[in-house]
């Protein structure tokens, strides 16, 4: 663990956090028996567009805001697109929802998920599913939290949400998606079906009007 200039902020794994966000973060990772620590260049530049981004993992810190906030509970079903090490869907899935789903382009990031699932030791988790292919592949059905830590360029983007949309045509109901750092937000702003409802500097959460 390297200390910078900031005594309150330690580099650890290539990634930068405070030091609540470093213990909290060794804290739920020892509480699950997963690792979903540090950060990686795989997935950068991948895919079948070409514009994956390198993986850094979301601080556990800022899950347990969106999904306190969103409340999630047993009828909630969560799609993690580009889930790295798995750790939304871990952390997700101990809310005691329905379901959670991670997809990555990455084969050696599922297989690093597929270890963590084999290892943690939350209950019913036969209802985490980790599945390796192109985030603009997968059909959703049913998912209704989609999270995103910016994890492709805009014109995969524009096919997810394509297909996000075709969903809800075929299955009306209330989806949510947590964009973190949203580089590419303005697809959802000059689109007229989603709507905010909660910004902040690190992450926007849209919601389908219905």
């Amino acid at each position: 663990m390297k200390a910078l200039f900031n005594p309150f902020v330690v580099l650890f794994k290539k990634e930068v956090y405070t030091i609540k966000d470093y213990f909290v973060t060794k804290n739920y990772d020892k509480k699950f028996n997963i690792i979903t620590s540090g950060a990686s260049k795989k997935g950068e530049g991948e895919g079948k567009l070409k514009d994956g981004v390198k993986y850094t993992p979301t601080s556990y810190l800022t899950l347990k805001e969106v999904f306190d906030y969103l409340d999630l509970k047993e009828d909630n079903i969560l799609l993690d697109l580009g889930c790295g090490k798995g750790r939304v869907s871990f952390f997700g899935f101990s809310y005691g929802i329905k379901k959670a789903i991670g997809v990555d382009i990455n084969q050696s990031f599922i297989d690093i998920c597929n270890v963590n699932l084999k290892n943690c030791l939350l209950e019913n988790k036969d209802n985490i599913k980790f599945l390796g292919i192109d985030a603009s592949d997968y059909k959703l059905s049913d998912e209704n939290v989609v999270f995103m830590f910016n994890p492709f360029g805009w014109k995969t983007l524009k096919k997810v949400l394509a297909n996000i949309k075709e969903s809800l045509k075929n299955n009306p109901r209330k989806l949510n998606i947590i964009y973190k750092n949203p580089i590419h937000r303005l697809l959802f702003d000059l689109d007229n079906n989603w709507k905010v409802i909660k910004e902040n500097s690190e992450y926007v959460i849209f919601q389908n009007i219905i």
